[in-house]
């Protein structure tokens, strides 16, 4: 049942952003390419560019999780509401408003 496995969820949503948080501390400091990989006018940008893409992609990662962790919280009030607000916006109904 989702009541059951929302616990289950829940823990490895956690051990999962604990994961990408140390990954974003070890990774991001030792992230760089070779001077001749990219042309660049800024003189570290192969240090400064790998870093930048390692720090948003685990970060992206990061918030997909917590989206997920937020959407899967146990509570059946968030999805209902959720539902609602789906049904109550629909397309044909907001063109019939404005028209």
């Amino acid at each position: 049942s989702p009541r059951e496995t929302a616990p289950t969820l829940t823990i490895w949503v956690n051990r999962g952003l604990e994961l990408l948080w140390l990954m974003i501390v070890v990774l991001v400091p030792l992230a760089f390419v070779s001077r001749e990989y990219m042309v660049s006018e800024a003189a570290i940008a192969h240090l400064e560019i790998p870093k930048i893409a390692v720090l948003r992609t685990l970060a992206g990662l990061i918030a997909v999780l917590w989206l997920i962790e937020w959407g899967d919280d146990g509570s059946d009030f968030r999805r209902y509401a959720l539902v609602e607000t789906m049904v109550r916006v629909q397309p044909r109904g907001v063109i019939s408003q404005v028209v």
